[in-house]
């Protein structure tokens, strides 16, 4: 599944430690103080503000203007135990500091909060396909957590809140088919894990795993979306999850295993399908074939996991190109903040029709938006 709308990144991916975090959100604080300081140096003579010279004070906020009064009065009330050089000084300070000055401050430094987070802490994506139906449906707009994952020591996990990905998450990652797209799957195995695939039915270790948000959903030949209950799925509410409630029609009866999983894993990585990546990082491609072929056999390698979508019937994932490197691990899946009926791979349309798909929300909001799901946290 590719999620449109994605941040694309190359070479090496290091786990960013917090103190590189810190040291890049304090460079960000530096740089929009300096803009507001530079700002402030160019200022006309005789006005408050580079954007409005020619405004008096009490032209924005009486609450503004009394804060300001309050002031003087409190710096007037100092005079006797001050200079009055220095007190009148300290009133003209007072005086030039504009409000437009105040809310560029406090709208540079939200501005700096937020790239801060958008960049390293959560990303946004639209799901484009149906391969994690009924968890995540297409159209779904979904927040993911990249900072849970990315510790480089085990003091982070105790201090701050990072983690290992664990059985059961659902997981962006970049593709290792082509590693500037972004997918989206739920984590089944890891690191260490004698994995066994029989005709749909996990094995993790010898015990059978139940599998309570996997479908197994019929061949659909035609459009299989009801146009009739906000663009849901066909059978949306009548489907059960689990293995044991499918149709045997629908389970595969394919074998796999850890040993073909990395098998499939070596060939991806050195087939024509993954796009110059070698090329682009000869480090880390040679890093990744490294582990595999250091890994013991019958078991999933250290630093590889194993994704599948919920949508079992109709999910391209592990069982088709193999594991997925730690390297390309973006984050976990978080929460759904707006739920919409879209077409499937709408993303994908060109000319007209792109543009059509986003005029056409206006008129579909009411009628497409799937509120019981808006805000739904994804597990």
């Amino acid at each position: 599944m590719d999620l449109p709308k994605s941040f694309k990144t190359t070479g090496e991916r290091k786990p960013a430690s917090i103190l590189r975090l810190l040291s890049v959100f304090i460079c960000y604080l530096n740089l929009y103080t300096g803009i507001l300081t530079s700002l402030e140096n160019i200022r006309p003579p005789g006005t408050d503000s580079p954007f409005l010279p020619n405004l008096p004070h009490n032209y924005f906020f009486k609450g503004q203007k009394h804060r300001m009064s309050k002031s003087k009065k409190g710096i007037k009330s100092d005079k006797k135990s001050m200079g009055s050089a220095e007190a009148k000084g300290q009133e003209a300070e007072t005086s030039t500091r504009s409000p437009f000055r105040e809310v560029a401050e406090i709208a540079f430094y939200g501005l700096t909060i937020l790239i801060f987070m958008k960049g390293f802490v959560w990303q946004n994506f639209q799901i484009p396909t149906k391969s994690m139906e009924n968890t995540l449906l297409i159209g779904d707009h979904i927040t993911a957590n990249t900072f849970m994952f990315k510790a480089s020591h085990d003091w982070e996990k105790v201090i701050f809140p990072f983690r290992d990905i664990r059985r059961g998450d659902v997981v962006v990652f970049k593709w290792p088919g082509d590693d500037r797209q972004d997918w989206i799957k739920r984590c089944i195995g890891l690191p260490g894990d004698e994995f066994e695939l029989k005709g749909d039915q996990l094995f993790v270790n010898g015990t059978r795993l139940d599998q309570p948000f996997a479908y197994f959903k019929d061949s659909f030949p035609q459009y299989d979306r009801d146009p009739n209950n906000s663009n849901y799925p066909l059978n949306f509410d009548t489907e059960k999850p689990g293995i044991d409630n499918a149709n045997p029609n629908n389970v595969g009866k394919s074998y796999s295993n850890a040993a073909e999983l990395k098998k499939r894993t070596k060939n991806h990585f050195k087939g024509p399908t993954f796009t110059n990546f070698e090329d682009r990082d000869q480090e880390l491609f040679q890093k990744i074939l490294d582990r595999l072929d250091s890994a013991p056999e019958g078991v999933i390698p250290e630093g590889f996991y194993m994704m599948m979508g919920d949508n079992r019937s109709h999910s391209m994932d592990s069982r088709t190109w193999g594991l997925v490197p730690k390297e390309f691990i973006e984050g976990r899946a978080y929460w759904i903040w707006w739920s919409y009926g879209e077409d499937e791979n709408s993303h994908t349309k060109k000319g007209g029709d792109f543009v059509m798909s986003y005029v056409r929300v206006a008129w579909r909001f009411f009628t497409h938006t799937h509120f019981n799901r808006t805000f739904k946290l994804i597990r």
